[in-house]
């Protein structure tokens, strides 16, 4: 196994500027390539005793995974769909899996654009024990895997009215054309929407009329808008 000199680098960066206390990370490169060419930094979850303890919460042990580019981290697609089929959120005997961790699985296979995923998100949504919110999002996910962002803008026109949410959060960070924003802006002003879609819709394309002077699409290293509606 070989390391590229700026994943090396990265690496000894970040233990200079951790010391004296530990780090740890994500070292990353193609399944079958024998080389690693990206050093991801983890977070510690342990203040008190971070000079000898480093633990990584399995919520939040992907999230650096959404800042890799698309191309370079292509590799990390099948390690990521296995996650998946193994994910178990509640077996007898066991300990509970994160859903927390499902959910950043299910966004890192979107960052990653991994269509050769849809089948382990469609099992994922057939199972009976599978978050629904994470349901929600994984559908809309699978149509900008499977359709792209024609697919989303289209469900998005067609107010389906329990997917809207994660069809404009999908939309702010998965989608660079403007397609999906006339779709939203277009639900927006229908005079049959419903309260809760029209806030949603709202939340988001002011957001973005913000995003836009500050970044160009899509918005993945923006926080992902608030409409504060609980989860259902």
């Amino acid at each position: 196994m070989k390391i590229a000199a700026d994943a090396l680098e990265a690496v000894k960066q970040h233990a200079a500027e951790g010391y004296p206390h530990e780090i740890c990370g994500f070292l990353v490169g193609p399944r079958r390539g024998g080389k690693i060419t990206h050093s991801v930094r983890a977070r510690n979850t342990v203040v008190d005793r971070a000079r000898d303890r480093y633990e990584i919460v399995r919520s939040c042990a992907l999230a650096p995974l959404l800042d890799l580019d698309p191309q370079a981290a292509k590799g990390l697609a099948d390690m990521l769909r296995e996650r998946l089929r193994r994910h178990r959120p509640d077996i007898p005997g066991r300990r509970r899996d994160d859903e927390a961790e499902a959910t950043q699985i299910i966004w890192a296979l979107a960052r990653l654009q991994a269509g050769e995923a849809l089948r382990e998100l469609r099992v994922y949504m057939e199972r009976p024990d599978s978050d629904p919110h994470n349901v929600r999002l994984a559908s809309a996910i699978s149509t900008y895997l499977d359709e792209g962002e024609e697919g989303v803008a289209r469900r998005v026109l067609a107010h389906d009215h329990e997917y809207v949410l994660p069809l404009c959060q999908v939309s702010w960070r998965c989608c660079s054309g403007a397609e999906v924003w006339h779709a939203m802006r277009s639900l927006y002003r229908s005079s049959e929407l419903d309260a809760r879609c029209r806030v949603i819709t709202a939340v988001f394309l002011g957001a973005r009329s913000v995003a836009t002077s500050i970044a160009e699409h899509p918005f993945w290293r923006l926080p992902l808008p608030d409409v504060d509606f609980p989860r259902q």
